[in-house]
């Protein structure tokens, strides 16, 4: 029975396939699971870990502001009403 379950898990882990997604989601994602991972093992509050995650939303604001700043052209003629 304990063969069937590790075997399904695998099945499992082996159909998540990662393609479509963009390279900075999976990284978000890998970086948001090692916090929670240092926080549980470190023994932080939560105080602690909504200022990780507080400082996280600051540097991806930036980033977008960035990119903002950065556009060549924009224009909304091809959005539907």
């Amino acid at each position: 029975m304990a063969g069937e379950e590790l075997n399904s898990l695998g099945g499992i882990i082996y159909c998540m396939k990662f393609e479509g997604y963009a390279p900075t989601a999976i990284s978000l994602l890998a970086a948001n699971l090692f916090t929670i991972a240092i926080a549980v093992t470190q023994g932080w509050g939560l105080l602690q870990l909504l200022w990780v995650y507080w400082f996280q939303s600051v540097i991806i604001g930036v980033f977008n502001y960035l990119r903002i700043l950065n556009l060549k052209e924009f224009s909304t003629d091809n959005f539907a009403e």
